[in-house]
């Protein structure tokens, strides 16, 4: 969606943002989710984005955030950010294109080299895709469960298992399908009495 200022953002699903422009600052809070922000130029503007304790701020960059609970990881897509936790004492931090920084809930932040293919498969959401590469069937389940109103669970014994493949957000049946054979599972269906249907993969008889 176009910011005020020129500015570009991109929300995934489950994305709450509140944007606050001034005359001297534009400032945007990520309340919850995911976003991707493409910065207009102007340094007398600082572009700053809070993401619970975390600060982000851009000058004519593009670089994405996502918030999971009082932790956030940042892709800088192009430019440079400067990150911090407010109130910590610690100084910030630069990250230019190319690196990604976890912040974890302690606020400690570390930064990583992520080559192009990486960095596409976390942005992947902004076509309408999930890339899944060597990740726990969990937290495949959890990435899927953001896209539909249908649920996916997992059995115990299948949850850690690592699984591969790329996937359309809306294929919750082509990646259950898909995860079960890779993990030696199998699928279950059920419909809800209240309505809506939930998915199970669990282990094989």
């Amino acid at each position: 969606m176009p910011l005020a200022d020129g500015s570009v953002a991109v929300v995934n699903s489950g994305t709450a943002l509140r944007v606050a422009f001034t005359p001297a600052r534009r400032n945007v809070e990520l309340a919850s989710g995911e976003a991707w922000f493409q910065v207009a130029h102007n340094p007398k503007r600082p572009f700053v984005v809070a993401s619970g304790p975390v600060r982000v701020q851009a000058v004519g960059t593009a670089f994405d955030v996502r918030r999971q609970g009082d932790a956030a990881r940042v892709v800088v897509t192009k430019g440079v950010v400067r990150i911090w936790t407010e109130g910590s004492g610690v100084a910030p931090i630069d990250v230019s294109a190319g690196h990604a920084a976890t912040i974890d809930a302690s606020e400690r932040i570390a930064v990583r080299t992520v080559s192009a293919q990486t960095s596409d498969q976390q942005l992947a959401w902004r076509d309408g895709r999930i890339v899944l590469d060597d990740m726990t069937l969990r937290d495949a389940v959890a990435e899927f469960n953001r896209y539909n109103s249908d649920r996916l669970e997992v059995a115990p014994a299948l949850a850690g298992r690592r699984v591969v493949g790329w996937f359309r957000t809306y294929d919750m049946e082509g990646f259950a399908n898909a995860s079960a054979a890779m993990v030696g599972g199998r699928v279950e269906r059920h419909t809800l009495s209240g309505g809506g249907e939930v998915t199970r993969i669990v282990p094989a008889k």
